[in-house]
This record gives C-alpha cells, sequence and structure tokens, in this order.
C-alpha cells in the first residue's frame, strides 16, 4: 500500500514523482504515472486524475519555473565569467591547421578578449561613471495651472533685454 503521508507541497511521494516524470516528458502522463508506480491497467485514468489536482498542478508549475530560471545566467554567474575572461582562467578551442590536417587547440583567451572581459566587468560594477554637467542660465518654474486660464498667462520674455 503506497504512503498517503502528505509532503511540503501538499501532494503524497508518489504524486510527487508523477509530476516529476510528467515534467520530463509532458507529451506522456501515462506513462509518467507508471513510472511513479501507478499500476499500468489504472496509469491512463490516474493521470488524468492527477493532472486535474490544484496542489499537483501549483508543483508542476513551481518546478518548471525554477528549471526555467536555473536556465538563465543571475549577475554573480555573469561576473564570474569575466572574472575568469580576465585572469586568463577561461580556455577557447581553436582550430589550426597541421601537416595531417587539422586540430583543435585549447587557447587561453587573447589579450584582447581579456580586455573586454575587464571592460565589461568595470562598466557592470559602476568603474566607468560617464559625468555630464548641465548648465542652465534660465530658471525652469514648474507651476500647476488651470487649462482654462490658458488666455490669461503672459510670459515676459523681455529677461535678456534689462541688461541696459
Amino acid at each position: 500500500m503506497a504512503s498517503t503521508k502528505v509532503n511540503e507541497y501538499g501532494i503524497t511521494d508518489m504524486q510527487q514523482a508523477f509530476a516529476d516524470e510528467y515534467i520530463v516528458n509532458p507529451q506522456n502522463a501515462t506513462q509518467a504515472a507508471i513510472k511513479a508506480g501507478y499500476a499500468p491497467a489504472t496509469a491512463r485514468s490516474k493521470a488524468s486524475q492527477l493532472l486535474t489536482k490544484v496542489n499537483v498542478q501549483k508543483y508542476i508549475k513551481e518546478r518548471q519555473k525554477e528549471l526555467e530560471d536555473a536556465k538563465i545566467a543571475d549577475q554573480k554567474e555573469v561576473l564570474k565569467f569575466w572574472s575568469a575572461g580576465l585572469r586568463g582562467e577561461r580556455h577557447e578551442q581553436v582550430v589550426v591547421s597541421t601537416p595531417d590536417g587539422a586540430e583543435v587547440v585549447d587557447n587561453e583567451l587573447s589579450e584582447k578578449d581579456k580586455l573586454k572581459n575587464s571592460e565589461l566587468l568595470a562598466k557592470a560594477t559602476g568603474m566607468f561613471i560617464d559625468r555630464h554637467e548641465i548648465t542652465n542660465t534660465q530658471p525652469i518654474i514648474i507651476a500647476s495651472v488651470d487649462t482654462s486660464d490658458d488666455e490669461k498667462i503672459e510670459v515676459d520674455d523681455d529677461e535678456s533685454n534689462t541688461d541696459s
């Protein structure tokens, strides 16, 4: 008899095993049920039932999101990658011709590539800050004005002419 104890996800271990198998091969829920330990004779109907359970659906969605998120490099991973390139810890495979044909050689990154890694690392960590000085000789006045008063607003552009 299978355990009916509910785990931290609100599903049984057998339901979780089904969900994990289903995530790997979502085209065949019946096979996922069989691999999870359900009887082959009832696997198809059991798989259908399991896929309608809210907690099983929630677990599947959470695990799929975790797996998808793991495919995307985070900031720390990118910084480590650039640092390794800068320090010469990364290598690239290059095809070179030999008297016998071609051979794949493991080369250290070029100085140009190391420089590019250092530049990207410096930009990402804020070592290069572009500063622009903005000067304005005219005062800026921001006021809230009722649009019905637009025709009543007078603009005095004669400030530049008062330097007599």
